[in-house]
């Protein structure tokens, strides 16, 4: 709809300074906010620009058509009104604003922060500035950025109404349905007159499927406004939710209102449901990609009714649509239409059901899309492949995709394989997180959709979550599980398991926000039905392609032609006869049944069929020569045809087949194929025909003479190599079985049978032997650390059966030393499948205990015991998971039992130390760390201190190890050299600095420094076992043991200043506490947060989008001595265990220790503070991982010693 202009554009400029400027100034702002209600740009512009000319110091006039501009995707037009603004007021704060939105718009993000930044310095208490960066950072998709913004700005001004809303908007989109419903409240109850409010709530609510209240406030939307076009699509979304979609579509058209939605300048007039005989229609895509192949199924009906059809799609799609029927032109949407290009009539995608008048219960179901022929390309797989299944995980909607370890929990099946179909950004993750023997990635050979729909064409199943591939494969007719999140996409409706849209789409639902575990299980069953379903069809194929009659079959398919004779000698109940005119169409048939019975049941089936024309049933057995004989009606396998003495009456007359023939003068034209099925009768079948048949097909048993009878005729003589009745043939060998006879000048085809069978049993075994034999020379290459060429050998195997247990087991070890523990555990569960040994079941166990999968790895060890597998592999790894839950003595026991039956095995005396430590059993645990297992050190010439007097002795400490074991064991530094040892310490260049400080050491040297002369040498994870101590040795009071030097200066402000760490963590299988599980700590402006990682985790305070609230340093420091020395500048750390973590619990700082559930030896569980640290304080997450209860502790902590530092 078009607001109509007023008289106002004829007004004489020249009265521009008189009084009654005033009142058309007003009626123009009347005439641009008519016009932006309905969504029209230019008339809105055009009267901000009189507005300029009649008043040009008016900045709201600048400010209102710079933001016009903006909405309405022309960001350049923006720029220009806002620098003349600017050249009237360089300090207008909503100019500046509306700047940064624009340059941000037109890709210069780091320019458009940094007006921010500058604003933030200028004014850091506006409300109005946070709002602006939060409302940045939500349209770069830095969401927890944008949250902990808007936060902020409520911290400034909880009054202000429009921040909760942006906050509302933010939270629906982290899915933080519950808080985002709050925050709308909160809104409402500030701003109870904003639509918007009460629209952005119903959102929410419809998001969380509570429908009756989305309704209510949606009604209470446009009860404020009834022509809030926000609302309209809000109840547009609500009755496609309910099935309800003819609704749904009118409701939509207000979308054409909504703020920046511009529709495209066309060259035809809008279509609206005319008659549209002899007409070009111009069809352009309006929506996401889901969308447009969604309503291309219309395409096919509206190309029933027009003469031509344009089409504007997205430019991946282009080559698909070119190939598909009905379409006469495909144009990209986003480049300049053609100068050739016009049309009857345009419309869009989004609104052609509406158009049509189609009915919810009418839509089109048939495949409408497909692969273009040239695109497709054959996927050769190995012989035990019973399923192909295309995967797609990553949602069109980030909030659709799911985790690609769910993935793999669907690679362990036998006889499926997984092909990725992913193609956006997440298509790496097959590459990054698993290996090809797991899952293919087909990406690489993926241009556009039409090569999708190629790789779509060729699996047998689609996975997918909402998104392009779900959609173009349900369209293309294949069978699609689409794994839904709890709050799905509208068109998915509620509370159904299919769609109207796809007849072969099968919902699979998360029965509750995040929970991902049981469609992904229903999933993995429907696979299994299908691989089930496919061992059974390909079983039957092969049956049907074994014995007499299929080789016979087959034979004769292979040879006859148009107007060739075939002779069935013995017919039967006619089923082959059926069969054989089914397969080679215009041929004659005489059927010789020798029950006179049996033929006249035989010619009253034929006659039905209307085949007594072109099939001749003779009641007659064939021989050599002329008599009569008996013949049985049933045909149990054996001989039918029995001989009687002359002078005993027969019924069933033997015949020649030569006599026959002669007796037919009008077929003599005729090629003749005799299918030969009288046993026992087969030499005199043959002698009796004279050579008068092109070929012949019969059952050779051992001793009959038609074979050679055959051969000295001039017949050769062929047979299938293998019991099956497909394939080339080879010479008759004389062994029992299905020849076939061929006349003189007659070649065997070059293949006979189906074009190909399922692998036999026995074919598979020979390819698992063979990636056996590929695999084994593996192990050894990886003894010698030939690791590649190990993985070159495994990857080999897998491509010919990808379940080899061999290959899986030992490249599920290369991927947990790789980093990539799902695809370990999915390498030893494909293992442990064919081959049930304990060293596989024991990784698996203890690669499922890693990934904190602790109730797995318990069940299968359980199963192991039962089976009396109690090897020291198995006890210890039951241990280690007896001790990650929590029960330690059991724990203890188990690892002593282990230790007991194999005292040498490397890794026990550490497992048994970790255990005692954790449970406070110093005195014996202590002792233990010498069983640390650090890389080896450099003065392997000098031999071990035993523990014996030092005084006056060089002894050599060396540190191999992690850093922050390191820094928790260099309490025990001082006390060697208290011994009296003349202590020299090699370790890692990056804690030198740090440790030359400590009292009593003479030398500490770097890695690449010499090593100094000493007597004897030891590990620093052994000291206290030498040193014969009985507990941590932790310093008393509140200091420290290791020294910093002079701190970095800190801000001169009463601020609280706290070092923030995090990073991936080592202890436990729990999830560790990440940037922005912890960014509800910057919201308090009396705190200030300094970043205290390593250089690689920096990058988190950009992604996400928290610049301007947490500080890196400048400069980064180099080693360990400089990040003491910032350390020791501030009030507080808070992070993680992390190096930087242990260095300021040396350093005696108080510490906040956000650890995950489970254990560490270093804290041990069911206490918050800390054996050897005085200062810590330890707050752990629950057993779910969730950090919203540690983390509140902690910012409790820090208001209270903000306060305290406030008052000094």
């Amino acid at each position: 709809m078009t607001c109509p202009m007023s008289e106002i554009e004829d007004l004489d400029l020249e009265f521009a300074d008189l009084p009654e400027h005033a009142a058309v100034i007003e009626t123009l702002w009347q005439e641009a906010a008519l016009a932006r209600r309905y969504g029209d740009t230019e008339p809105a512009l055009d009267a901000y620009r009189r507005i300029i000319e009649l008043d040009p110091s008016n900045t709201d006039a600048l400010l209102a058509a710079a933001q016009a501009c903006r909405l309405a995707g022309r960001p350049r037009d923006a720029l220009l009104f806002c620098l003349d603004l600017l050249e009237m007021d360089r300090q207008h704060m909503g100019c500046r604003l509306e700047l940064a939105e624009a340059l941000r718009q037109i890709g210069q993000p780091d320019e458009a922060h940094a007006i921010i930044d500058i604003l933030l310095m200028e004014r850091p208490d506006s409300v109005q500035v946070w709002c602006g960066l939060g409302r940045l950072l939500n349209d770069e998709n830095r969401l927890a950025g944008a949250e902990l913004t808007l936060r902020r700005a409520l911290g400034v001004d909880p009054g202000y109404g429009p921040a909760w809303a942006a906050l509302g908007r933010i939270l629906a989109r982290r899915g933080e349905g519950e808080a985002a419903v709050d925050a709308f409240h909160a809104a409402i109850t500030l701003e109870p007159e904003q639509p918007a409010h009460q629209v952005g709530l119903a959102e929410v609510l419809l998001e969380a499927h509570r429908t009756d209240e989305a309704a209510e406030h949606i009604n209470r939307a446009l009860a404020l406004d009834d022509e809030c076009a926000a609302a309209h699509m809000a109840r547009a979304r609500l009755a496609m939710l309910e099935g309800r979609q003819k609704e749904s579509w009118e409701e939509a058209l207000w979308r054409h209102r909504l703020p920046g939605v511009v529709r495209p300048l066309l060259p035809a007039a809008p279509w609206e449901g005319e008659d549209l005989q002899g007409a070009h229609l111009l069809l352009h895509a309006e929506s996401e990609l889901s969308v447009t192949l969604m309503m291309a199924r219309f395409i096919p009906i509206l190309a029933q009714r027009c003469t031509a059809i344009t089409v504007l799609a997205q430019p991946g799609l282009v080559p698909l649509l070119e190939a598909q029927p009905g379409i006469t032109r495909v144009l990209p949407l986003g480049k300049p239409l053609p100068d050739d290009l016009s049309a009857d009539y345009a419309a869009s995608l989004d609104d052609v059901a509406l158009l049509l008048g189609i009915e919810p219960q009418s839509l089109p179901t048939r495949p409408y899309l497909s692969a273009p022929r040239p695109r497709i390309r054959r996927i050769r797989v190995p012989v035990g492949t019973l399923v192909k299944v295309g995967i797609a995980w990553g949602g069109e909607r980030s909030e659709d995709g799911l985790s690609f370890p769910h993935v793999l929990d669907l690679s362990t099946l036998p006889g499926t394989l997984l092909f990725s179909l992913e193609t956006g950004p997440r298509a790496a993750e097959a590459r990054q997180q698993a290996d090809p023997g797991l899952i293919t990635d087909l990406s690489p050979t993926i241009a556009d959709y039409a090569d999708l729909a190629g790789r779509i064409a060729e699996m047998d199943l689609v996975i997918a979550a909402d998104g392009p591939a779900a959609h173009l494969a349900a369209a293309m007719g294949k069978p699609v599980l689409l794994l839904l999140p709890h709050a799905a996409h509208p068109r998915w409706m509620r509370d159904r398991d299919d769609s109207p849209w796809y007849p072969g789409m099968a919902l699979l639902r998360q029965p509750a926000p995040g929970q991902w575990g049981p469609p992904v299980a229903e999933a993995r069953r429907r696979m299994e039905m299908l691989a089930q379903l496919a061992a059974e069809r390909n079983d039957q194929q092969r049956r049907r392609a074994t014995g007499t009659d299929a080789a016979t079959s087959a034979f004769l398919a292979a040879h006859l032609a148009p107007g060739d004779l075939l002779i069935e000698v013995g017919g039967g109940n006619g089923d082959r006869v059926f069969q054989i005119i089914e397969q080679c169409g215009e041929v004659l048939v005489i059927v010789l049944e020798p029950s006179p019975t049996e033929a006249e049941i035989l010619r009253d089936s034929l006659a039905i069929a209307g085949l007594e024309e072109q099939v001749e049933v003779i009641a007659a057995a064939a021989g050599a020569r002329e008599r009569h004989v008996l013949a049985a009606r049933s045909r149990s396998g054996g001989p039918r045809v029995f001989t009687l003495p002359d002078w005993v009456p027969a019924a069933t007359p033997m015949r020649p087949l030569a006599a026959l023939l002669d007796e037919r003068p009008h077929l003599a034209a005729c090629r003749v194929a005799v299918r030969l099925d009288q046993r026992g009768w087969e030499d005199d079948v043959v002698a009796g025909l004279a050579g008068r048949a092109a070929l012949v097909t019969l059952e050779h048993d051992e001793g009959s003479p038609a074979a050679s009878r055959l051969t000295k005729a001039g017949y050769s003589l062929w047979r299938f190599p293998e019991e099956t009745a497909c394939g080339a043939l080879v010479p008759f060998d004389g062994r029992p079985g299905t020849i076939l006879a061929l006349s003189p000048g007659m070649a065997p085809a070059v293949h006979y049978g189906p074009d190909s069978l399922p692998p036999s049993p026995a074919q598979m075994a020979a390819e698992a032997g063979r990636a056996m034999a590929l695999a084994a020379p593996g192990p050894a290459l990886q003894a010698k650390g030939q690791i590649n060429e190990a993985a070159d050998l495994y990857a080999q195997a897998l491509a010919i059966d990808p379940f080899c247990a061999m290959a899986n087991a030992n490249l599920a070890v290369l991927q947990h030393l790789a980093g990539k523990p799902d695809a370990a555990i999915a390498g030893f569960t494909r293992a442990l499948g064919r081959l049930g040994h304990s060293a596989i079941l024991a990784n698996l166990a203890a690669a499922l205990r890693r990934a904190g999968r602790l109730g797995e790895a318990e069940a299968l060890l359980g199963e192991a015991r039962t089976a009396g597998r109690d090897t020291p592999d198995i006890l210890s790894d039951l241990a280690l998971v007896r001790r990650d839950q929590g029960r330690l003595s059991e724990a203890e026991a188990l690892m002593r039992r282990a230790r007991t039956q194999a005292p040498d095995r490397p890794g026990l005396s550490w497992g048994l130390a970790q255990i005692l430590l954790g449970a406070g059993k110093l005195s014996e645990g202590l002792p233990l760390l010498a069983h640390h297992p650090d890389p080896p050190g450099r003065a392997l010439h000098l031999p071990r201190w035993d523990g014996g007097d030092v005084v006056a002795t060089s002894v050599l400490v060396e540190i191999t190890g992690h850093a922050d074991d390191a820094l928790l064991l260099a309490r025990f530094l001082p006390m060697l050299a208290a011994r009296g040892a003349l202590v020299h310490v090699a370790c890692p260049d990056d804690m030198v600095a740090l440790l030359a400080d400590l009292p009593g050491i003479e030398q500490v040297v770097g890695e690449d420094d010499p090593l100094p002369e000493c007597q004897v040498r030891t590990s620093l994870a052994a000291l206290p076992g030498l040193l014969g101590l009985a507990d941590t040795a932790r310093p008393t009071g509140s200091g420290g043991y290791l020294l910093a030097g002079r701190g970095r200066r800190p801000v001169r402000d009463n601020r609280l200043r706290v070092g923030l760490t995090w990073g991936p963590g080592r202890g436990t299988a729990g999830r560790p506490c990440t940037l922005g599980d912890m960014l509800g700590l910057a919201i308090d402006p009396a705190v200030s947060l300094l970043a205290l990682v390593e250089d690689e985790h920096l990058g988190h305070i950009q992604a996400e989008g928290v610049e301007a609230l947490i500080e890196r340093p400048m400069p980064q420091p180099a080693h360990l001595a400089e990040m003491a020395a910032l350390i020791s500048g501030l009030d507080v750390v808070v992070g993680g265990d992390t190096v930087q973590l242990h260095l300021a619990a040396a350093l005696g700082k108080p510490v906040l220790a956000l650890l995950p559930h489970g254990f560490d030896w270093r804290w041990p569980q069911g206490r918050e503070d800390s054996p050897w640290y005085p200062t810590v304080r330890v707050l752990r997450a629950g057993p779910s991982g969730h950090w919203r209860e540690p983390l509140r502790r902690v910012v409790s902590a820090l208001a209270a010693m903000a306060e305290k530092k406030a008052h000094l």
